[in-house]
């Protein structure tokens, strides 16, 4: 009690009535806690928290060195505290050769003890419960203010999660502060502390755990530029993995990873569905990153390792196919940001290169010099549209576009009859009139 009783003193807000030899059940007295340091007035009480004192002569010295202690806490003790707003529980050891007394104490939550009890065998009389060594009268003032606070903490009743949706707002307490730089996992079962949620004037104590994710954590748009070669993303998102590393997204493809402000790691992905524009433009950015080119994060320049050649290479040859697909579409006057190259079959990007050659080089293609299967001419043979199976022929086209069903509408000169060509036409030279 004394050992209590003095560092309670040295606590210019807190004033103990702890009482040796009081034979109250289980509690053993109250610390009040003062709006204004070394008050006595009644009117400037803010708080009352009840407390046990528990004394012990410990001969393992190791154990009365420690930083903390496990105790055995009676289960009518932390039912008590648990049903009536909590409170501090003290032990004091004492040395069995020096007389030194040590404080152990922790502040008894109501949320936190029904937890424990709920873990408790059935009859289980009593439960090992970790005190940390309470020696900084500054400490102690806040544990007896955390006290006073979880004391309206009423495990009858529920929590509603609707308390959580609109201008809600969630207040975390606890003795010693949290570390939220970081992600971090709050669960009552292993740590004490308190959440309230604030929702108008409404003020509430919530049974629950929390994931914490501070905003650096989250993606955010950085708000910065970054370019290598000729490619530059106005629009770059950024999030932190840890405390060294972090992660920019540049459109939907590509993924850059620095370590310690230096290190690079990157990452394209092409099977995201994506406009052919954009996928381009992630293959030129990716292309010259692998080549060593220059890079910047606004006005910070990052010099990245070179990729191997064979990469190279397979990226070179991805990058013309879907190069030569957008010179196409914009002969054609298709908005090439309509074409996601990913849901194009590989039987359709092989018609889409034999259009390529056809229309933007000018090839002359049939299956004589390996056009491929040429398609079914839609005109019957009443129209007289002649054999262009075997037969080459030069046209004039005016106007040529691809609808909604994948079929490609040709318009030629006045002097030919115009055609409409089926997806599955692999020859683009259409038949004259006869």
């Amino acid at each position: 009690m004394r050992a209590v009783q003095h560092l309670l003193d040295s606590c210019s807000q807190l004033r103990g009535e702890i009482k040796e030899g009081d034979r109250t059940p289980i509690t053993d007295g109250f610390i009040d806690r003062y709006r204004v340091a070394g008050s006595s007035k009644r009117s400037d009480i803010i708080g009352r928290v009840a407390v046990q004192v528990k004394g012990k002569s410990h001969q393992n010295k190791k154990r009365f060195a420690a930083k903390s202690i496990p105790y055995p806490i009676e289960t009518e003790v932390l039912q008590f505290f648990r049903d009536n707003g909590g409170g501090v529980y003290f032990c004091v050891l004492v040395h069995p050769e020096t007389g030194q007394e040590r404080v152990f104490a922790r502040t008894l939550i109501p949320y936190v003890l029904n937890r424990m009890i709920n873990k408790m065998s059935p009859g289980q009389k009593s439960l090992s419960v970790k005190l940390d060594v309470c020696e900084d009268p500054a400490r102690l003032d806040r544990m007896v203010a955390f006290a006073f606070e979880t004391s309206k903490q009423d495990v009858r009743q529920g929590f509603d999660p609707s308390l959580l949706h609109g201008d809600a707002e969630i207040e975390i307490m606890s003795i010693d502060g949290l570390d939220l730089s970081r992600p971090a996992t709050l669960s009552l079962d292993t740590q004490d502390y308190a959440v309230i949620i604030r929702s108008g004037d409404l003020r509430v104590h919530a049974d629950i755990d929390l994931s914490i994710v501070p905003a650096s954590y989250v993606e955010h748009e950085a708000g910065f530029a970054v370019s290598c070669g000729d490619v530059r993303y106005d629009t770059v998102y950024a999030r932190k993995i840890d405390d060294t590393t972090v992660q920019i997204r540049l459109g939907e493809h590509i993924m850059l990873t620095i370590e310690n402000g230096k290190r690079l790691s990157s990452e394209l992905d092409l099977a995201t569905s994506d406009t052919l524009p954009e996928l381009i433009k992630a293959m030129h950015f990716f292309t010259a990153l692998a080549n060593r080119e220059k890079l910047w994060f606004g006005t910070e320049q990052l010099r990245p390792e070179s990729a191997e050649s064979s990469f190279l290479d397979g990226l070179s040859d991805l990058l013309e196919r879907y190069t030569s697909l957008a010179e196409l579409f914009a002969l054609l006057e298709v908005d090439a940001h309509l074409i996601y190259p990913t849901k194009i079959t590989p039987a359709q990007m092989n018609r889409l290169g034999l259009a390529y050659r056809a229309i933007v080089r000018g090839e002359e293609l049939s299956t004589a010099t390996g056009g491929g299967i040429a398609g079914t001419c839609q005109q019957s043979d009443s129209q007289h549209c002649g054999c262009w199976h075997r037969k080459r022929c030069h046209l004039l086209v005016h106007e040529i576009s691809v609808d909604s069903y994948g079929w490609i509408h040709a318009r030629t000169s006045s002097a030919l009859a115009g055609a409409v060509l089926s997806a599955d036409v692999q020859c683009l030279t259409m038949p004259t009139t006869r």
